[in-house]
Order: C-alpha cells, then structure tokens, then sequence
C-alpha cells in the first residue's frame, strides 16, 4: 500500500462469485467523516496479464525518470 493526503494505492487478489481471481491495483479514498476506505478507480489483471506487467516494469530502469526532472 502506498498512501498520501487520505488516498491509498493497494495492489489485492480478489475473487468475485465462482471466477478465476485476479489481481485489482485500485486507489482508495479514506473518509474523514467515518475513517472507511471507498473505492476509486482501478485496474485488474488476470495472473498471466500480471506476470507480462511484471516483466515489463522489470525491465525499466527506474532512474530514468531523474531525466525528467
């Protein structure tokens, strides 16, 4: 989980009635009022779409962004 300023990014396996699960990157918002946690938009992937995102975030080199600062 990474979080900021009453937002939160989490990365979960989720499974919904009898299908297969996946894995859900999604932001959520911490409420002030009641200290819960919504969901906000999000993405899923089946474990063999994750296993190429994976691969491809392994493949970047992360210190590459400093060349946009």
């Amino acid at each position: 989980m990474v979080g900021f300023r009453g937002f939160s990014k989490e990365v979960s396996i989720v499974k919904w009635n009898d299908k297969k699960p996946v894995f859900d990157i999604r932001a959520w918002r911490v409420s002030d009022r009641d200290g819960l946690q919504y969901p906000l938009r999000g993405i899923t992937f089946s474990k063999e779409e994750f296993i190429k995102l994976r691969e491809i975030l392994n493949s970047i080199d992360v210190n590459c962004i400093d060349e946009y600062i």
